[in-house]
C-alpha cells in the first residue's frame, strides 16, 4: 500500500509525448480532432506537478499540418505556468515513400504509424536529442493519445507511484499502469462520466520509471510498449526483459478514456469492465472538461501494487507475406499434460488447423487476411477451455 508521507523523493523528469493526429491527411477528421486535442491540453495544463519534478510535454506533430501550430500554441499559452513552461511543438517529416502499410492492416498501422515498433523509438530520439539529463535521478516517460482528459492530479499520483517503484526496486528500470479510470461516453445529446476498474491499461494511464543509470537505454522504454493487459503473463514476459511490471489497483481516477462514435477502435468496451463506482452527466465535453480541471486533487492513500490474475492468452498476427504467428501460454496457465488444438478460420470456413499436441505455438503460411484462429485446451480427454481471436493484420 503507498502511503506517500512514507517515501523517498528522487529529483524525476516528467517526459510526455503525444503524436497528433499522425498519418491522417482528411481535413475534417483533423480538424475534429484538434477540437478534442484541445480540450486534451486544457485538462493537461492543470495539472499539479510535484516541486522534485520537472516536467517536459512533447507534441509531435507532422510537417504537413504546421498550418495548426498557431492553434495548437495558442492552446499551450493557456496551460499554467509550470505546465506551459514545459511544452513544445517538434515536427517531423514522413518519408517521402510513405509508410509502407497495406491497406488491409490494423487501423492504427495505417493512422498512427509513429506509434509502431522502431518508428516510435526513432520519433523519441530525434525529439530528444538535444535533451541534458544530467541533473534527474530518474526518468518518468509517459506516451499520451491525443483526444483523453485528465483530472489535476494525474501527473502527482504517476509521481507517487514512481517514488514506490524507486524505493521498492532501486537500480531497476519499471512500467506501471493504473487500474482505476474513468470512461467518457459521448453521445448527440450528452457526454456520461462513468468510474470503472478496467482491465486494458490505456496511452495516458501507463508509464515506465528509468533511473538515471539506464538513461542511455531511454529510447527503447516507450511506453506505446507497455502492454494494455497487465498481468501475471505480462509481468513474466517483462521480468524476462529485466523490467519490472505491475498495476496500481484502487488508485484515485484521475483519467477519462473518451470514447466517441467516430473513434478509430470500436466504441463499446464493457467487456473490460471489471467492476463500476459513479455516474456523472454532462451536457457536453467542454462541460466535462471545466469540471474536472477545478476538481480538487486527491493524494492515493489506498494504492495497492498487483498484476491481474493469470488467464488463457491466445494471439494472432499475420505478417505482409501472409503468414499468420500464433502464440499462448498454454504451458504457463495450465501446466504439464494439456494439449491444445487450433483452427484457423475465414468467417465458417476452417482453413488449416494443429492437432492436439502440447506445443504452445503455431505457424500458419499463405494466408488471407480476415481470419480469426480458435483454441481449445484439453486434459485427461476432456476439453477444459475455448478461446477465439480475430488474426491482426
Amino acid at each position: 500500500m503507498i502511503g506517500d508521507h512514507e517515501l523517498a523523493h528522487t529529483t524525476k523528469l516528467l517526459w510526455i509525448d503525444t503524436v497528433f493526429c499522425d498519418a491522417e491527411s482528411d481535413p475534417a477528421v483533423i480538424e475534429r480532432y484538434l477540437q478534442r486535442f484541445v480540450l486534451t491540453l486544457a485538462t493537461l495544463g492543470k495539472q499539479v506537478i510535484p516541486q522534485d519534478t520537472d516536467l517536459r510535454l512533447t507534441i509531435n506533430l507532422s510537417r504537413d499540418k504546421c498550418t495548426l501550430v498557431p492553434r495548437i500554441t495558442e492552446a499551450i499559452r493557456r496551460m499554467d505556468p509550470e505546465i506551459r513552461y514545459g511544452s513544445r511543438i517538434h515536427v517531423y517529416d514522413h518519408p517521402a515513400a510513405g509508410y509502407g502499410v497495406p491497406s488491409s492492416a490494423h487501423i492504427d498501422k495505417i493512422k498512427n504509424p509513429n506509434k509502431q515498433p522502431g518508428r516510435r523509438e526513432a520519433l523519441f530520439s530525434e525529439a530528444s536529442s538535444t535533451e541534458q539529463w544530467d541533473e534527474y535521478q530518474a526518468m518518468i516517460r509517459i506516451s499520451m493519445d491525443d483526444d483523453d482528459l485528465y483530472f489535476p492530479g494525474h501527473l502527482k499520483q504517476i509521481c507517487t507511484v514512481a517514488d514506490t517503484l524507486l524505493n521498492s526496486y532501486p537500480g531497476s528500470v519499471c512500467a506501471a499502469g493504473f487500474y482505476r479510470q474513468n470512461l467518457g461516453t459521448v453521445t448527440s445529446h450528452s457526454v456520461t462520466l462513468t468510474t470503472v476498474d478496467f482491465n486494458r491499461v490505456i496511452p495516458g494511464n501507463k508509464f515506465y520509471v528509468i533511473p538515471s543509470d539506464h538513461f542511455q537505454d531511454a529510447t527503447a522504454y516507450s511506453p506505446w510498449g507497455i502492454p494494455e493487459l497487465i498481468d501475471e503473463d505480462a509481468v513474466d514476459r517483462f521480468g524476462q526483459r529485466g523490467v519490472v511490471l505491475t498495476l496500481a489497483r484502487a488508485n484515485e481516477p484521475t483519467f477519462v478514456y473518451m470514447r466517441r462514435a467516430s473513434n478509430l477502435s470500436r466504441q463499446s468496451k464493457a467487456e473490460y469492465i471489471d467492476a463500476t463506482y459513479a455516474e456523472r452527466v454532462f451536457a457536453t465535453e467542454d462541460d466535462l472538461a471545466r469540471y474536472m480541471s477545478s476538481a480538487p486533487v486527491t493524494d492515493p492513500s489506498n494504492t495497492i501494487l498487483a498484476a491481474l490474475p493469470r488467464k488463457f492468452r491466445l494471439s494472432a498476427s499475420r505478417s505482409a507475406n501472409g503468414r499468420v504467428s500464433v502464440s499462448t501460454n498454454l504451458k504457463a496457465m495450465f501446466g504439464p499434460d494439456h494439449q491444445m488444438a487450433l483452427y484457423l478460420m475465414l468467417g465458417t470456413e476452417r482453413l488449416d488447423m494443429r492437432w492436439y499436441s502440447e506445443n504452445q505455438d503455431a505457424v500458419f503460411d499463405n494466408i488471407p487476411s480476415g481470419c480469426s484462429v480458435r483454441a481449445f485446451v484439453r486434459h485427461g480427454g476432456e476439453i477444459i477451455s475455448r478461446k477465439v481471436v480475430r488474426v491482426f493484420d
